[in-house]
């Protein structure tokens, strides 16, 4: 008897463009503080029986992370690339065969909110993409969900002043394939040093990998610069940034130049921390639910915790560790926040 049929292995394998997305930051979308604050109806300072306080607080931490990358799954589901789809501010590269309507393309990507287009290739398929030409994509416009590009046909995208490109591509059936980057997200970060009262200045943990911030730009030409907020408990406040210094003081790291802050802030032991974030405090109270809802999981032996995070539990496992109020909270908040993302991947559209 023969084994299964193998195809031979070409000499280049086609890798899917998904992969290059950035994925979400190691950073929990809310800190320990917030949840020990907030009105939940578990603790979370006992979660290691006999552990340290220390232990304890590494244990909230961890749980955090996971309640957070669950929320981020219920919002935009299984990333594919597995990179980490998130609501915090990341990159998401992007690939779909998209059909030309009304003279123009449109990329309906699979995460919001929308920030920032990056860079868009069409071809006839992996081994054709080129970048469009510089000019078409200074017309691109953002909607809720879909970059519009304006394209009357396909040689408008290979005009000879673009140098990337070497020949014109006539799409099939009056369709192209795509592959675009964008910055997803809201952004999200931590707080690195302590801040005086009246301090124009912070440090914060980088995001994008070259030492900046994914999705916070400075101020320019009117705008007064992206709005963060400091999540410091009865000292939370709000921040505009005039300027950004990537990698400093040190690599890794992202000094701020901002408006004046009203408060000092002190750096909490880790694993706590304060975030410096745009994340919607809704969204933060629908983490706070899944972590609540993860722990009484965990006390009650229904589910392990490491199995909840690619989808919802069974009712019989929540109500069984009575945390259906809990995930229902959660679940009612983010279906109402506009960010949940339900597509087909991948497809064509």
């Amino acid at each position: 008897m023969s084994g299964p049929f193998v195809p031979t292995p070409q000499t280049s394998a086609i890798v899917n463009p998904e992969v290059g997305g950035s994925g979400a930051p190691p950073i929990p979308h809310i800190s320990n503080a917030q949840f020990l604050f907030a009105p939940t109806a578990v603790s979370g300072t006992a979660l290691i029986k006999g552990g340290t306080t220390q232990q304890n607080a590494q244990a909230l931490a961890d749980t955090i992370l996971q309640a957070s990358r669950w929320a981020d799954a219920i919002c935009f589901g299984q990333d594919p690339s597995d990179t980490g789809a998130s609501l915090a501010a990341s990159l998401a590269v992007e690939s779909a065969t998209i059909r030309i309507k009304k003279g123009e393309l449109r990329l309906l990507s699979n995460y919001r909110p929308l920030v920032q287009l990056v860079g868009v290739a069409v071809g006839s398929g992996m081994s054709t993409l080129a970048n469009i030409d510089s000019s078409l994509f200074a017309m691109a416009r953002p909607g809720r969900r879909t970059w519009t590009i304006p394209f009357a046909g396909p040689n408008m995208l290979f005009r000879s002043g673009d140098s990337a490109v070497s020949t014109p591509y006539s799409g099939a059936a009056g369709a192209v394939y795509c592959v675009w980057s964008n910055v997803t997200g809201f952004p999200h970060t931590k707080l690195l040093d302590a801040v005086a009262a009246n301090a124009t200045t912070c440090v914060v943990a980088s995001t994008d990998g070259n030492g900046g911030l994914w999705g916070v730009f400075p101020a320019s030409g009117g705008f007064p610069g992206s709005r963060l907020r400091i999540v410091d408990q009865g000292n939370t406040e709000s921040i505009f940034v005039q300027s950004i210094a990537v990698n400093t003081p040190s690599a890794g790291q992202t000094t701020l130049t901002t408006s004046a802050f009203v408060y000092a802030h002190t750096i909490p032991t880790a694993p706590d921390f304060i975030p410096v974030t745009a994340i919607p405090e809704t969204i933060g109270r629908a983490v706070i639910s899944l972590a609540a809802c993860l722990i009484k999981l965990q006390g009650s032996r229904a589910m392990v915790m490491s199995s909840t995070v690619g989808g919802k539990p069974s009712k019989q496992a929540l109500a069984q560790a009575g945390a259906m109020e809990d995930f229902e909270i959660a679940e009612q908040i983010l279906n109402n926040a506009g960010v949940i993302v339900r597509v087909k991947r991948p497809g064509s559209y």
